[in-house]
């Protein structure tokens, strides 16, 4: 019974080595996580913001709880003050760049230099501290590499793709997917990640796909709608500057809907071809498949409800994804997982992880 819950029965081929199939499971309920979060809402509204460092520590442990991988759970170990201590320097350093971002066109440019230089190691930062808070069978993850690898993940090829209007987007995908994937590790053991970029300019097509179908339906409807004026009374400028309005309301909100779809498409194209090229040191792989159709209608469906209830669905919806990822995401083990987890547990690990408990700051919202 336990071997079939927790994916040990499943054993599959890859070359000429057997695997485990190991799936993820989401256990959290959207009742359960809706306790948390509107105390944590509350709360950080009542502190004016303060409380959010707990709530982000409450987050991400109910979740990394609720995440399980052959018969074990994922845990976070940061503690709140760190939190608030980095959010506390970000917010001082972003106000005195608009400060002196205001006061002269020199100071101007070197703020957005400094911003340039400073952004790729804080990013590193954050997400190094976030690792190492991380555990799965009390072994920290870690996170390390270098400062111009995150300058091309985070600045130079997102700014590319979106002075190409887009069409870049794959390249900038790839490089992301490279930087993390390649920068984690867990204990000793990297992981690795190098996909080509054909799966990712297949995503764009989808979305591209979606955008064209939608532009052409406004474009009907907007001949529709003013076709509809004409006939009604061309010589009457009123009427048409009303359906004129009706026609954004009942066109672009459609439109931008389908943009949202397109991006919902995207993600989960470029969610599968990253994780079916990532890699842990030692011959385990990962699989996603993660559905266009069904991720869409959950983010979809997750958006409509929440505007409906004025946000109070959020914690379902944040369930609902949490669990439909972790649903579609497996672990091809290579032998023994406990036997590989054992073998990762060392001293510098250790020692590692308590000196972050000590000395670290996050300096990511």
């Amino acid at each position: 019974m336990a071997e079939a819950q927790f994916g040990r029965s499943t054993q599959t081929d890859s070359g000429s080595t057997r695997h485990a199939r190991l799936p993820f499971q989401f256990f959290g309920s959207g009742s359960e996580y809706f306790g948390i979060w509107i105390v944590n809402v509350l709360l950080t509204v009542l502190t004016i913001g303060i409380y959010s460092a707990w709530a982000k520590v409450r987050n991400k442990r109910y979740f990394n709880g609720q995440t399980e991988l052959d018969g074990f759970r994922f845990d976070y170990h940061a503690r709140p003050v760190q939190i608030l201590k980095g959010r506390i320097i970000v917010i001082v350093v972003l106000i005195v760049m608009a400060i002196l971002n205001q006061l002269h066109p020199i100071l101007a440019v070197a703020v957005l230099v400094f911003y340039a230089v400073a952004l790729p190691w804080v990013i590193i930062r954050g997400l190094r501290f976030n690792a190492n808070m991380t555990s799965y069978r009390n072994l920290r993850f870690h996170f390390e590499d270098t400062k111009w690898r995150a300058f091309k993940a985070n600045i130079l090829w997102p700014f590319l793709a979106t002075l190409s209007l887009g069409l870049l987007m794959p390249f900038a995908s790839r490089a992301n997917v490279r930087f993390l994937g390649n920068g984690h590790r867990f204990g000793q053991s990297r992981f690795s990640a190098d996909p080509k970029l054909k799966p990712f300019y297949q995503a764009l097509g989808v979305a591209m796909a979606i955008l064209i179908a939608a532009t052409a339906l406004a474009a009907l409807g907007a001949y529709t709608t003013f076709s509809r004026v004409t006939l009604i009374d061309p010589n009457n400028t009123d009427p048409a500057a009303f359906l004129a309005f009706l026609f954004q309301a009942v066109v672009f909100v459609p439109f931008y809907l389908a943009f949202f779809v397109a991006s919902a498409a995207y993600a989960a194209l470029a969610r599968n071809a990253a994780f079916n090229v990532l890699a842990l040191e030692g011959g385990h792989e990962f699989r996603s498949t993660v559905s266009v159709g069904s991720y869409c209608w959950i983010i979809v469906t997750n958006l409509i409800l929440t505007i409906a209830t004025i946000g109070l669905f959020i914690p379902w919806a944040k369930v609902r994804i949490a669990r439909y990822l972790a649903d579609n995401t497996t672990m091809l083990a290579k032998g023994d997982l406990d036997r590989f987890v054992e073998d990762q547990t060392d001293d510098r690990g250790v020692a590692s992880g308590e000196f972050l408990d000590i000395e670290g700051i996050d300096f990511g919202f």
